[in-house]
């Protein structure tokens, strides 16, 4: 089993829009709750080294290739700093 990952970003933080409903603004506090006891931070992780089949269809004129390429968003510690 490889177990490498390739990430995709640096660390980097979000915060709640304005203008949720009722229902998007709990999901996002959650959201918000469950990134702040990991440690504040986000990364964006390709964590998947099997190989998948490319697909290609076409429709309305136009050709579309599909590349797997399943990302994952990491909770991870906050430790940027302009310091």
């Amino acid at each position: 089993m490889d177990d490498s990952e390739a990430i995709l970003t640096d660390i980097f933080s979000v915060s709640k829009p304005t203008g949720l409903n009722s229902l998007t603004a709990g999901l996002a506090d959650a959201f918000l709750q469950d990134v702040a006891t990991a440690g504040g931070g986000l990364q964006i992780v390709y964590e998947d080294a099997q190989v998948e089949d490319v697909g290609f269809t076409t429709g309305n004129g136009y050709g579309v290739i599909r590349i797997p390429f399943p990302l994952s968003l990491n909770a991870v510690p906050n430790t940027w700093s302009l310091d």
